[in-house]
């Protein structure tokens, strides 16, 4: 048998990890198109002002919805030399930063479970499986969600250089990780209105590292006082000024509980597909269950220093999924479906998972043992599932933009607007509208986006 082969059989696990990863790369390759599509064409006019006037602060800060996404901004502007507006150039950082995201999980898992890359236990297969699942096919296959990626990407590295501030050996490291860690949570705070969620859940992180050594506090509490007071100012000027409906919407939530608590749990359960949404609310309720249980456990075994970051990533993806719930439920129920929010809720089943496995290795109870296991063959399924629902969507999303691209094309003919409310009635925004029609001669005359392909 040829060497290589042998290795690979005996690194079957490793093996599947790279497919993993590499199927996410195959999927943007295969359903990305390079069209410019609905709020990424919110780029061009800033590019336009930029190339006129220069970047300024102003422009990079203003607000889009309910969010400040200066630093996807700055980043698209930055890197416009390069990609012409290519679409899919971004798709494939997007990747990237999802595998930063992923190498953080493993070197953390790594340390936490003494494995090796050529030892890598089965179980922890989930973390691919949900870093790179396809169900999360809108930020996938949409340029603009650089954002959403953006805030995932610097979050969870804020809490990794946190995790590693308190386990590094060389003392002048530590305060690197954790300037870091504050650089990394400013970064995520203004790419999107969730990354503010991060100083949360490093203060959580902190106060779970603040222990004390025979009767000696390891852990200044100047650190802890400096994050909050770092965290609130940003979070200060982050929504100074901002426009925003979570005040009402709270209001209307409070008055009707059972739309928050429906579209709570069916957020959580990543299946809350039209088709599927009648049982996306029980197996909301299951993971949910599972991980008040993992909770529960990791206190009363006292894991919680072992599982620090895993229930940083735990309160980080539970605040995203209740402002989210605040500020989505009140509009409609159908907006469980939006992909774009499940690189968030699939954080909360792998640190619910992580702490799982994490107990489970010390458990001598049965039927904890027999709830992992389950616990694991239903997140294989579900994966498994999420990935089909995520080719479903994949080929709908292509052929939507592919006929979007000949609409762009066509505009000569007949006006981007009626093009794209033909296709999406519920677009009846004028001012995004004529917005378009006065961008696509622009990118024609720079060669932007499609009109880079054509010249």
């Amino acid at each position: 048998m040829i060497p290589a082969l042998k290795d690979l059989q005996k690194n079957y696990v490793a093996a599947l990890f790279a497919g993993i990863i590499l199927s996410i790369f195959i999927y943007v390759w295969i359903f990305g198109v390079n069209i410019l599509y609905l709020d990424e064409w919110s780029f061009v006019p800033l590019v336009k002002e930029a190339q006129t006037h220069g970047i300024s602060f102003d422009m990079l800060f203003k607000q889009h919805n309910e969010h400040r996404v200066f630093f996807p901004r700055l980043f698209y502007l930055a890197m416009l030399p390069v990609s012409q507006m290519n679409s899919k150039l971004f798709m494939f950082m997007n990747m990237i930063m999802l595998f930063i995201v992923f190498s953080c999980f493993y070197l953390i898992a790594k340390k936490q479970f003494s494995f090796s890359l050529s030892k890598i236990p089965v179980w922890i297969i989930i973390i691919p499986l949900f870093v790179f699942n396809f169900r999360q096919s809108q930020n996938l296959l949409w340029a603009f969600q650089i954002a959403f990626y953006m805030v995932l990407t610097f979050a969870v590295l804020s809490l990794f250089f946190v995790e590693k501030a308190y386990s590094v050996s060389i003392p002048y490291l530590k305060p690197v990780y954790l300037f870091l860690a504050v650089l990394f949570a400013i970064i995520a705070t203004y790419s999107s209105a969730m990354g503010a969620m991060v100083w949360i859940a490093g203060g959580v992180l902190l106060q779970i590292k603040n222990n004390y050594k025979n009767g000696k506090q390891i852990q200044p509490w100047l650190i802890i006082l400096s994050w909050i007071i770092i965290g609130s100012i940003a979070v200060y000027f982050y929504y100074s000024g901002l426009q925003s409906t979570i005040k009402q919407n709270l209001f209307y939530l409070l008055a009707h509980p059972f739309k928050f608590i429906h579209f709570f749990f069916s957020l959580i359960s990543l299946t809350s597909v039209h088709s599927l949404s009648i049982i996306a609310f029980p197996i909301g309720i299951f993971i949910f269950s599972i991980s008040i249980f993992v909770l529960f456990k990791t206190y009363s075994n006292k894991r919680l220093k072992e599982n620090g970051f895993w229930v940083a990533i735990y309160v980080f993806s539970m605040m995203f999924l209740i402002i989210t719930t605040i500020g989505r439920s009140p509009i409609a129920f159908e907006y469980t479906d939006r992909a774009r929010y499940t690189i968030f809720s699939s954080l909360f089943i792998l640190s619910a998972f992580m702490m799982f496995y994490d107990n489970y290795r010390v458990s001598t109870i049965r039927y904890e043992k027999k709830t992992f296991q389950f616990f694991f063959v239903f997140l294989i399924l579900l994966a498994l599932e999420l990935n089909a629902i995520g080719i479903a969507f994949g080929i709908k999303e292509k052929r939507e933009k592919k006929h979007f691209t000949e609409v762009v094309l066509n505009y000569k003919n007949k006006p981007v607007s009626i093009g794209i409310k033909n296709m999406y009635k519920w677009c009846t925004d004028t001012v995004f509208l004529n917005m378009v029609d006065k961008s696509v001669p622009y990118i024609e005359k720079n060669h932007y986006n499609i009109f880079a392909e054509t010249k």
